[in-house]
């Protein structure tokens, strides 16, 4: 739940991990950066509708046989990405007064993410470090379904470990450490603030584990309870996971 203070922390993330032009990190001359298309396309996307349209006008005069033995092409025509307007679409698990309601609009229209179910995108549903995996990916250009090359990549980049299983649970510190990875990859001061000793279950952190945990918690990626206990061993949801790679990957 948020609280006022997860609040306040979340508004003064934009000082900790600012937004400008951070000096990447580069492997193999090859730096790592964002690439977010406006429409959630990718070029290569956009090459396939212009091939479509290419086709298409070679087609203009020919009968009414070629055009149906081409139907496939006008299907493309009509709707060449295969798609509805993401920023309609509707989750029944996902009310705009949800917490992570913006960051799970922002993982979908980006198309980081894919929906749990037909009408929901499981925001309380387990996340795996394979869908993570993909959405980082898929922020750096490549595509979220290729996970397995996802993790070939970012592990070389020092983000993601290169053997952990896709279909894994991650733990919410686990998510902390490749949160603070991406970020440092991509170039942003990571500076923790935060004395992981004022919370409750201060002592579940895993020791080396504490600079990343509190840096989280300084940028809002991931909040306390009620209670004080900022849970590092439990499994990241959906929503959770959304909510990080908003704070990390959003301007």
């Amino acid at each position: 739940t948020r609280t006022a203070r997860t609040e306040s922390v979340t508004q003064a993330a934009a000082s900790t991990s600012p937004r400008g032009e951070p000096e990447t990190i580069a492997k193999d001359g090859v730096p790592l950066k964002l690439y977010l298309c406006p429409n959630g396309f990718t070029d290569e996307q956009v090459e396939q509708a212009a091939h479509c349209v290419r086709a298409l006008s070679r087609l203009g005069h020919e009968c009414a046989a070629s055009i149906k033995a081409e139907a496939g092409i006008f299907t493309n025509i009509s709707n060449p990405f295969g798609s509805v307007d993401a920023s309609q679409v509707v989750f029944e698990d996902l009310p705009e007064e949800h917490p992570y309601y913006d960051a799970v609009r922002f993982v979908y229209e980006n198309y980081l993410m894919a929906p749990g179910g037909e009408n929901t995108f499981g925001v309380d549903e387990e996340m795996t470090f394979g869908e993570f995996a993909g959405a980082i990916y898929a922020a750096i250009g490549g595509s979220a379904d290729a996970q397995d090359e996802a993790v070939t990549v970012l592990s070389g980049y020092g983000i993601l470990p290169a053997d952990k299983p896709l279909d894994s649970a991650m733990t919410r510190e686990e998510m902390c450490v490749y949160t603070v990875n991406l970020l440092t990859a991509l170039g942003y001061p990571v500076e923790p603030q935060t004395d992981i000793n004022e919370y409750a279950d201060a002592a579940s952190v895993t020791g080396d584990c504490a600079p990343y945990v509190a840096f989280c918690l300084d940028c809002g990626i991931i909040f306390s309870d009620n209670d004080g206990n900022i849970r590092p061993q439990d499994i990241v949801t959906r929503g959770e996971g959304a909510n990080a790679l908003y704070i990390c990957l959003s301007e």
